[in-house]
């Protein structure tokens, strides 16, 4: 059966091609070897990607095992018009796929999202365990968030070890935040599974990126395949314990949304066996995330819950001693919006927030990206803050006031005078005062 998207042409034999030869399951794990024609050497280090579950995999059909695999070369694809060659997959997923990569063209009109899947597919018979769900759970404010507002005995997590993230040599790191996070999950009773897969190592992201056009904040990854590739990883689990739900926290809102690669119009099209996805929380701004659920649960619950949100340097994370570098931009964001609504980001995974260097990382835009829906929320706000949270950090309030009247700069930084030298920085000032 071959599947093309919207965006392609009529069924044809032009074009690469991404033939998986071999799907080779052992006890809890199982490797796929793929070749590829020669145009697209560029986009793979590799041709063997595995996936390790801490779970038995052996009765899990392999319909369903092609789902993961699926996950990750069909994103790819979409950006090289290769057609992907199998010998069977799941029928809902297949049709899933058309759907999504319709979903992903509609979003990047002017990007050419084409591929086809050349495939048998298979009705996979799923086994009834009633009404559960399997969320995605990073460890951060959105999918913690979701974790909370969903809460109950049918609910269980995945997590996934081999990330952007979280790569897969940062073993001890792998193994603070697993320290960190345990307390939290035991004490909600919660069932949580981890699946390790080096997909993120094979495809090669620059070249990627280079055929998505760059014409995006991210890249290929963070716009087009993360929402489909981290859900696909889940398929072998939903199959074992009987899911017929998956669920993954929305990143953005419906007030701030803007094109990404996990959206509720992309990821309500994905599906496979009798799974249905649900992109959770889309009503609720990360502001409101953390003022209305987060902060409430940790203020009954001090010191339990661990935030894990870091992007930063690698080193400077391990360095920190905790889950959170306190130096990156999505860890400065996510500390000013916890102080906001009276929590101490100390409490949860970061270090001390050190508010000369956050002033002076807003200032020049390293902790500002293209779209800062929550500095706008919290700016506007002007919320008063919590006494006992300032008595704690003497300089909290001078910042905060600062910050309140302070103009945030929106949109993308573009040519290279704001590169090097961006608003605000002393840089700058030199440059405008020559100018001038």
């Amino acid at each position: 059966m071959v599947m093309p998207t919207e965006s392609s042409p009529a069924s044809t034999d032009h074009g690469p091609r991404i033939r998986l030869e071999e799907i080779a399951p052992f006890k809890s794990s199982y490797i796929c070897k793929f070749d590829f024609d020669s145009e697209l050497e560029r986009c793979f280090n590799s041709s063997v990607l595995y996936f390790n579950y801490d779970f038995p995999i052996d009765r899990v059909p392999q319909s369903v095992l092609s789902v993961p695999i699926l996950g990750v070369l069909a994103p790819v694809a979409w950006v090289t018009g290769a057609r992907v060659v199998a010998n069977e997959a799941d029928a809902n997923y297949l049709a899933s796929l058309h759907k999504v990569a319709a979903a992903m063209q509609g979003t990047y009109p002017t990007v050419r999202i084409a591929s086809e899947l050349e495939c048998k597919g298979v009705d996979t018979p799923w086994p009834s365990k009633g009404e559960r769900t399997c969320l995605l759970y990073s460890g951060g404010v959105d999918s913690t968030v979701s974790l909370l507002r969903n809460l109950g005995p049918n609910i269980s997590l995945m997590s996934v070890k081999g990330t952007p993230d979280m790569r897969l040599w940062e073993a001890e790191f792998w193994d603070r935040v697993e320290t960190g996070l345990s307390p939290f999950l035991k004490s909600l009773g919660v069932e949580r599974h981890v699946v390790e897969t080096n997909a993120l190592d094979v495809v090669n992201f620059g070249e990627l990126n280079r055929r998505f056009k760059g014409k995006f904040d991210s890249g290929w990854w963070e716009n087009l395949a993360h929402g489909l590739l981290l859900t696909s990883l889940c398929s072998p689990y939903t199959y074992v314990g009987g899911i017929n739900r998956m669920m993954i926290a929305s990143s953005y809102s419906a007030e701030n949304a803007h094109p990404w690669g996990s959206s509720p119009d992309s990821d309500r099209n994905i599906a496979w066996g009798a799974v249905t996805t649900i992109h959770d929380s889309f009503d609720m701004q990360r502001t409101r995330k953390v003022k209305e659920v987060l902060a409430p649960y940790m203020a009954a619950h001090p010191g339990l819950v661990r935030l894990r949100v870091c992007t930063g340097k690698r080193t400077e994370r391990l360095a920190s001693g905790v889950l959170n570098c306190g130096k990156c931009e999505k860890c400065i964001r996510t500390e000013m919006v916890l102080m906001w609504a009276g929590s101490d980001p100390s409490t949860c995974g970061f270090p001390p927030p050190n508010f000369a260097e956050i002033k002076e990382g807003l200032i020049s835009r390293r902790f500002v990206n293209q779209y800062p829906a929550s500095l706008l929320k919290l700016q506007a706000s002007k919320a008063p803050l919590d006494g006992e949270l300032t008595s704690r950090y003497p300089a909290m309030g001078d910042f905060f006031e600062w910050f309140y009247g302070w103009k945030i700069p929106v949109g993308p930084r573009k040519g290279l005078l704001k590169r090097v030298a961006p608003e605000g920085s002393k840089r700058r000032r030199v440059i405008d005062a020559v100018r001038s």
